[in-house]
């Protein structure tokens, strides 16, 4: 078994297979590099340009995810009764590195902006920073990042510790628009 190893090896017929390939790794190379380029460009149009723009209402947009700039939770969510909307809050830290990656890779994603731009006033929170810390301790906030969606109340309807991908936040803003609607109806 061996012997027909080194022997396959030695061959004619296996020294053309290597060259033959190593042909046809040069001869796709500039299509690979190409594909590689595409494939780059693509998902870089997905991420969401970085303008600030005013709310009606009030409230500026200070982020790409549609996060508006309020000097409390108050004032968000006085401004989610009168857009008739619901609160998503994104607790974090300046530390913490899931917090991190969720703004590169969640928080930049176009298509979810909008869904949650039109379902939701999105409040972003350092719990170590001005009334973060008091907003941390009201809802008992015990890791970094909590994702908190709450009723223009201020209750929470979801409560996620930890980071979240980005099909992951559609499934909990979902849960929590349901779990809204719900408590709409049972206060009527």
């Amino acid at each position: 078994m061996i012997l027909g190893l080194r022997r396959y090896l030695r061959s004619p017929f296996f020294m053309h297979s290597i060259v033959y390939l190593a042909g046809l790794i040069d001869f796709m190379r500039p299509f690979i590099f190409f594909l590689l380029t595409m494939m780059t460009i693509a998902s870089c149009n997905r991420k969401v340009s970085a303008e600030i723009q005013q709310k009606p209402g009030g409230l500026e947009i200070v982020h790409p995810f549609g996060f508006v700039k309020a000097t409390d939770l108050s004032e968000v969510l006085f401004y989610a009764k009168a857009e008739n909307k619901l609160v998503f809050l994104d607790v974090y830290t300046d530390w913490c590195l899931p917090c991190q990656v969720m703004d590169e890779d969640v928080f930049s994603d176009i298509e979810l902006a909008h869904y949650f731009d039109e379902r939701f006033v999105s409040y972003k929170v350092n719990a170590e920073k001005g009334t973060g810390p008091l907003i941390a301790i009201n809802y008992e906030v015990p890791a970094y990042p909590t994702l908190l969606f709450l009723n223009a109340d201020g209750e929470v309807l979801v409560k996620k510790l930890g980071s979240a991908r980005r099909l992951e936040m559609y499934d909990l803003a979902d849960e929590a628009l349901a779990k809204g609607v719900m408590s709409e109806e049972g206060n009527n």
